[in-house]
Order: C-alpha cells, then sequence, then structure tokens
C-alpha cells in the first residue's frame, strides 16, 4: 500500500508527551508573570525599595538571565522530542502499511531515521549488527540537550547562596560601623540593605530552582520516553527486517 504525505499527517498525532509538557511550561510561565503582576507592589517594596542595593541588583539580575536562558534551551529540547515522537509514530505507521518506500518521506535527521539507515548498511555489507551499542550512541548524541540545562538546574541554587554570603559580609561590614558609633546610623543601614540582599536574592534563586528543576525532571523523562519508544520501534519493525540467517551469521568465520 502506498502512502503519500497526506495521510502521514493525518497518522501522527499532536498532543505527544512533549507536547503536553511544554503547554504545562508555557502555563507555569504565565502563571508566574501574572503572580508578578499581581504582586507587583510587594516586590517592587522588596527589590527596588530604600533598602536594596547594586550587588543585589546584579545578583537577582543574574540569576533571571540563566533562568530565561535555560527556559529557553529547555524549550528547543521539547521542540525537538515532539519533532522525534512525531517521526516514530510516522515511521511506525509507515511499515505497518508495508511501504518501505515512504521512509524516504521522513526526516533523515530524526533519530529513527538514522538508526534505520545504519541497520540497512550494516545488513547490507554482511556486519553483525550491535543494537546496544547503537543505543549508547544515540544517548551519548542525544545528551547535548541536557547539558546547558543541567548547568543552568545546578548553579541556580548556588548564586542564591553566592548572594546571601556576600551580602552577610555587606551586613557585617555595617555591624561593624556599629560598633565604632558611626554617626546617622550609617552602620544600621549597611546592616538592613545586607540582610535585604541576603534574604531576595535567596529568594529569587529558591523560587526560579523550584521551577526550573521541575521542568528540567521532565526533559529527562521526555528523553527517557522518547529512547524507550525509539528501541522498542527498532525491536518491533527492524530487526525482525534485518536479520541475518545463518549462514549470514558465520559469514566471518567461513
Amino acid at each position: 500500500m502506498k502512502v503519500n504525505k497526506k495521510s502521514l499527517k493525518g497518522k501522527s498525532s499532536y498532543f505527544t508527551l512533549s507536547t503536553k509538557t511544554m503547554f504545562r511550561m508555557f502555563f507555569g510561565i504565565i502563571v508566574f508573570f501574572g503572580i508578578a503582576v499581581w504582586q507587583y507592589p510587594f516586590i517592587k517594596s522588596v527589590y527596588f525599595g530604600e533598602e536594596s542595593t547594586l550587588l543585589g541588583l546584579i545578583i537577582n539580575g543574574f540569576i533571571l538571565v540563566l533562568f530565561v536562558l535555560g527556559l529557553i534551551r529547555l524549550s528547543q529540547a521539547f521542540f525537538h522530542y515532539r519533532f522525534e515522537e512525531r517521526q516514530l509514530e510516522l515511521f511506525s505507521t509507515i511499515m505497518e502499511l508495508g511501504d518501505n518506500t515512504a521512509i524516504l518521506k521522513l526526516s533523515p535527521n530524526s533519530i529513527i531515521v538514522k538508526r534505520y539507515d545504519a541497520v540497512k548498511r550494516l545488513y547490507e555489507r554482511g556486519v553483525p549488527i550491535n543494537h546496544s551499542a547503537m543505543a549508547s550512541i544515540t544517548v551519548s548524541e542525544e545528551s547535548l540537550y541536557q547539558t546547558f540545562p543541567k548547568f543552568v538546574n545546578n548553579i541556580l541554587i548556588l548564586t542564591g547562596v553566592f548572594g546571601t554570603i556576600i551580602s552577610l559580609i555587606l551586613a557585617l561590614a555595617g555591624a561593624s560601623d556599629v560598633l565604632k558609633t558611626s554617626p546617622s546610623g550609617e552602620g544600621m543601614w549597611g546592616i538592613i540593605k545586607g540582610m535585604n540582599t541576603a534574604l531576595n536574592t535567596t529568594a529569587t534563586a529558591i523560587v526560579c530552582f523550584f521551577f526550573f528543576t521541575y521542568f528540567y525532571q521532565k526533559l529527562t523523562d521526555v528523553q527517557t520516553y522518547v529512547f524507550s519508544k525509539v528501541e522498542e520501534v527498532v525491536l518491533k519493525y527492524i530487526i525482525p527486517e534485518f536479520t541475518f540467517d545463518e549462514e549470514s551469521i558465520h559469514y566471518k568465520t567461513d
């Protein structure tokens, strides 16, 4: 049975696991900003009030930049795995219909097509096929999508701790001025500014870390799911098609 592009599009599912996760993330971002707008007066008083410091603004800005860049990278990864999930569905449909030539209509850059082509080349050369090695290579290549999100996930909470430490140093400097009876309450004002910076940088890091780490874990779940589906499709469709007979298996030893 011939397969055309229209029938392939009709067979693919829109609401894949990665798509659902993306929707949750975008909904979470909307809620996040909604709360920020709702509590804007409070946020303004904490982060931009008289007690705020330039150091606090710099550290909080760095945390937010890391957070946004991490979310962008997560979004790219989810879009990538959405593509891979749909390619897997289309590949399964093609194999079920028995029209292997329709595989050419799929993207040559997808995981399943690259696996199919690699197995086919090895089979045509009469080389024994090590599917475990191929699976390990796929996992290694796809780990690139986790590198930056993993870095952001690990560094977010540390930036909050760094801000706390630096701010406490400023507070201690203010306490030292108090002990020296500095005029006009400058020492006490330094303590207040230092404590304010320590608390708001920690709060920013914790909120961003809580939100980011949830969707970072979801990325690992999506990756695991896609890898398992790839191996399932390989086991169900590719291995039976390219199984060596007994003579082929002993080709190298004859």
